[in-house]
C-alpha cells in the first residue's frame, strides 16, 4: 500500500514503523478503534489525487474511544 501511495503522491509517505515517521507520531495500542474505523470506511472517500484535510469531525469526536485517548 505504501508503495502505491508513493507512486501517486508528490510527498513521500512513510510507514509508522520507519524512523522517518517518528517526528509525526507514534503507534497507540490498547484501545478499541473499531467504531472510528467503521465510520471512516462507511463515511469517507479517498480522492483519486491529492488529499483532504478536516481539522475536526464531530461524529468521530463523539465516541467513547476519543475521550479515552
Amino acid at each position: 500500500m505504501i508503495n502505491r501511495l508513493n507512486e501517486i503522491n508528490d510527498v513521500k509517505i512513510y510507514s509508522v514503523f520507519d524512523e522517518e515517521f517518528k517526528p509525526y507520531g507514534r503507534i497507540v495500542e490498547g484501545y478499541d478503534f473499531s467504531e472510528l474505523c467503521a465510520y471512516m470506511k462507511e463515511s469517507t472517500e479517498i480522492p483519486e489525487n491529492g488529499n483532504v484535510y478536516y481539522p475536526s469531525i464531530a461524529k468521530m469526536e463523539d465516541t467513547p474511544v476519543f475521550d479515552e485517548v
